[in-house]
């Protein structure tokens, strides 16, 4: 999941953007975490078909721990873009929101004594990720230096055309890469 934002950003000739990368990351931290915290749920369907993942071979708590451990590294590095002032106070808002929700819910899985409460847990923690998602989103205070830079893109006029010309056949698609230029995720606006 997280080689999509970077192969995004080279679509729009923004191969090496700080939010990107850091997204990224922060993206792939949240998906291994999720996927060794549902091996930790599902421990018996894994020992049926003779899987040989962490929580098998380590146990459940252990497991568990180093999920807890990849979703600590995605709250630290959320606040990595406001730190270094790349995004503004809407996504200093939304990200508290966000990160707040994964602790909270990383401390229910820990503390998870079953595999449904540990499902719960993990959707509440997933909840509180796809919120960071929306604070990437609705970050709004890098879009006027995006705006600036948009000229010099390489190939920027074709591209708004191809994305323009989305309008009367995918209006959803039209309206999801308008958001995601407006939000400045690839540091290059699509449209204007």
């Amino acid at each position: 999941m997280a080689a999509t934002f970077t192969l995004g950003a080279t679509t729009v000739h923004a191969p090496w953007s700080r939010i990107v990368w850091t997204y990224s990351l922060m993206a792939f931290c949240v998906d291994l975490g999720q996927e060794l915290a549902g091996d930790a749920m599902d421990m018996a369907g894994d020992t049926k078909r003779g899987s040989r993942f962490i929580a098998l071979l380590k146990g459940r708590p252990f497991a568990l721990r180093i999920a807890v451990a990849l979703w600590g590294r995605v709250i630290l590095l959320s606040f990595l873009p406001a730190l270094l002032g790349w995004l503004g106070t809407s996504y200093r808002i939304s990200i508290l929101i966000s990160d707040g929700l994964l602790a909270f819910f990383s401390i229910r899985l820990l503390q998870s004594q079953s595999s449904e409460t540990g499902r719960r847990a993990m959707r509440g923690a997933y909840l509180g990720a796809t919120l960071g998602m929306m604070a990437f989103l609705i970050a709004n205070s890098s879009v006027r230096r995006c705006a600036r830079s948009f000229p010099r893109v390489a190939g920027a006029r074709q591209h708004l055309a191809r994305v323009q010309a989305l309008r009367g056949r995918k209006p959803w698609l039209y309206l999801l890469l308008k958001l995601l230029s407006k939000t400045c995720v690839w540091n290059s606006p699509i449209l204007p």
